[in-house]
């Protein structure tokens, strides 16, 4: 198994506990509201990296942290209004 599978994978379960915990109680606590945007534009780069690349698991390694953020920008958005 390449690396980048296992990097990949261990990357995304370490998301579950926060996500779980935000999507439950509906709320982000102690995040600044930069900290997932910037994430989230830094990933979007690190995904044109990997498709360039052509490395599947670097792609979707940013893809999915895209994702990730997204949703912490949202409940971070909601926390504001």
């Amino acid at each position: 198994m390449n690396l980048s599978w296992i990097a990949l994978t261990l990357a995304i379960i370490a998301t579950f506990p926060q996500m779980y915990l935000t999507i439950s109680t509906g709320t982000l606590r102690d995040y600044h509201p930069w900290t997932p945007i910037l994430s989230f534009s830094g990933n979007f780069f690190l995904a044109l990296h990997g498709y360039y690349r052509k490395d599947t698991p670097l792609m979707l390694f940013g893809v999915w942290f895209m994702m990730y953020n997204a949703i912490l920008i949202y409940y971070t958005n909601d926390a504001l209004n």
